[in-house]
């Protein structure tokens, strides 16, 4: 699926409801990327769980979202809105329904929207893998000023505020959010020699509801037919 602006390129994959790509005028800013150690790697949506935090619920290493057939809902000249149900394990025992809308303006910015429609509570993080193009690097990269280089190699995070600057050597972009705490910072890498040995192209900056303690708690649980919803602003590239 491809949408199109002056400005604004993005190009959504419906088998996961992936981005495959996403450009500012002439400018990468979220990509495709063949990583150090095997996998492909772009854009999706970690859902309901962010990490193995759901292998007890039988719920996959980032949840099943980004393995499932999209539909899409809506899709007018500078928007598209795509939607799945994700269906009840033993262990979760609630069906979602999930929408993600992508619209191109000013500004790109992506929403999640996610439903209860089974009849008990459950826990539900919410996040965002962005592959993010860093092509010099991702050295001395600034999220408010804080140098999150040493996080990125680490597989550290960082609090994320409601108005943010990221800044990589290349370019910076303001990000406005709602509905997440904190972002994960992550790359591709290998060990070899006891050493690891780290992608350059890319890094992932990923915007989660909750950290690592928040699945599971009562501040995580949707109950039947209650809705939660993200949204992640890009705009002002300098």
């Amino acid at each position: 699926m491809h949408l199109q602006t002056t400005n604004w390129g993005l190009v959504l994959d419906l088998k996961g409801g992936k981005i495959h790509s996403l450009h500012h005028k002439e400018e990468k800013v979220l990509g495709t990327y063949n990583r150090i150690d095997g996998k492909g790697g772009n854009t999706h949506l970690c859902l309901p769980n962010f990490g193995n935090e759901g292998s007890e619920l039988g719920l996959p290493f980032h949840g099943p979202a980004r393995n499932v057939l999209w539909s899409v809902k809506q899709k007018r000249r500078y928007s598209i809105v795509i939607s799945c149900d994700i269906s009840q394990t033993p262990a979760y025992p609630a069906d979602l329904h999930v929408e993600q809308s992508f619209t191109l303006q000013d500004a790109f910015v992506h929403e999640v929207k996610v439903i209860n429609t089974g009849k008990k509570a459950v826990p539900l993080n919410i996040g965002c893998h962005y592959y993010w193009n860093t092509p010099q690097g991702w050295n001395k990269i600034k999220i408010n000023g804080e140098d999150v280089s040493e996080k990125i190699g680490v597989n550290g995070s960082q609090t994320l505020l409601k108005e943010n600057t990221f800044q990589f050597p290349h370019t910076s972009y303001r990000i406005t959010q709602t509905g997440f705490s904190d972002v994960v910072l992550w790359t591709g890498f290998i060990v070899k020699e006891n050493k690891k040995k780290f992608d350059e192209g890319y890094c992932c900056i990923e915007p989660v509801r909750g950290g690592e303690s928040f699945f599971g708690s009562p501040e995580s649980l949707l109950s039947p037919g209650e809705e939660v919803s993200t949204s992640f602003q890009i705009d002002q590239i300098v």
